[in-house]
């Protein structure tokens, strides 16, 4: 397992750094839906359900999942992430669809009965020793065959000269990391839409 300490954003905290970027800035922030997920939804016919929008940052992808007929809980780390959320939910007309949630990731509870989870860009910042602890979580959220869909960053991406940011991906490590409860289904190779546009993963596991 890599030692990747993770990430946290400047100034140490994600509420920092929500607070003291332009909602525009966010090299995270892509103002709409996650094409990878809109198209994952068609491709799988995956059209209601429960589902888990972890790390959900603006909030655009859990407005669209709400706005196809889908029951989702929305979770951010940082109070104005979810004050973001809400605000994207609320401009799309489904707010009161969603449940916004603000806490940490790895302490999620859940019943074992979401079809989805979606992740675009949470889990790439946990350091290496919670990733264990990540697939644990998920797979509580998901029924057998739930689908997880998770963006991270790509092998590709340059690394940066102090090594911060996300952990770089390779295929071989998604299934490495997650090969205890999931079938890696899928791989794509994308980008993170939004100001900066790095390279990505787009992985597709389907819980055992």
């Amino acid at each position: 397992m890599s030692d990747y300490k993770g990430t946290t954003g400047s100034g140490a905290t994600w509420e920092e750094t929500y607070q003291q970027t332009p909602p525009g800035d966010l090299p995270w922030n892509a103002g709409t839906v996650d094409g990878d997920l809109k198209d994952l939804l068609t491709e799988l016919s995956l059209d209601s359900g429960k589902a888990f929008d972890l790390g959900c940052g603006p909030g655009h992808d859990a407005a669209y999942l709400a706005g196809q007929g889908w029951k989702v809980t929305a979770v951010d780390l940082s109070p104005t992430a979810v004050r973001m959320a809400k605000e994207a939910a609320a401009k799309a007309g489904v707010e009161e669809k969603i449940q916004f949630t603000t806490a940490d990731v790895l302490t999620l509870k859940g019943t074992g009965d979401a079809a989805l989870v979606h992740d675009r860009g949470c889990f790439h910042t946990l350091p290496s020793d919670k990733w264990a602890d990540y697939t644990k979580v998920v797979s509580g959220l998901l029924r057998k065959g739930g689908v997880l869909a998770l963006k991270v960053f790509s092998f590709k991406e340059p690394k940066r000269t102090d090594g911060s940011g996300p952990f770089r991906f390779t295929e071989e490590k998604l299934q490495e990391v997650f090969e205890d409860n999931f079938e890696l289904t899928a791989v794509k190779e994308t980008i993170f839409h939004g100001p900066r546009e790095p390279y990505a993963l787009f992985g597709v596991f389907r819980k055992r």
